[in-house]
């Protein structure tokens, strides 16, 4: 049996689980860095492990970071170019096909926001 460095003993002992605790999923992590424990366990089975697990990690971090700033943009972009629609059909007089589009865009960021909260 091995025991998974980074997942907390279920017990006070150091007997591994029978089985994995998420079955595919990422395991349980108390923090967002490995403890020195965990990293001492890796170091164990490969020299070079730790570092590569740190580096990963923050390649994975800087990603969803770099992910998530490029989707904030171009949600506002988007958003900036439909009340510039709004407003031209609004001059143009098209009151109504302007409320339509209007009502259409609060709608898509209310369920944004919506779907973005109950995903956590």
């Amino acid at each position: 049996m091995t025991v998974n460095p980074l997942r907390k003993p279920s017990s006070t002992t150091d007997q591994a689980p029978a089985e994995p605790p998420n079955s595919g999923e990422s395991p349980d992590r108390t923090s967002l860095i490995l403890s020195p424990e965990q990293l001492e366990q890796f170091r164990r089975v490969d020299p070079a492990l730790p570092l590569l697990i740190v580096q990963a990690d923050k390649r994975a971090r800087s990603d969803d970071f770099w992910y998530a700033l490029i989707g904030m943009l171009s949600g506002l972009i988007l958003n900036l170019s439909l009340i510039a629609v709004f407003a031209y059909l609004v001059m143009r007089g098209q009151a109504r096909y302007a409320l339509f589009l209007l009502g259409a865009q609060v709608l898509s960021a209310a369920s944004t926001f919506v779907k973005a909260r109950l995903h956590k």
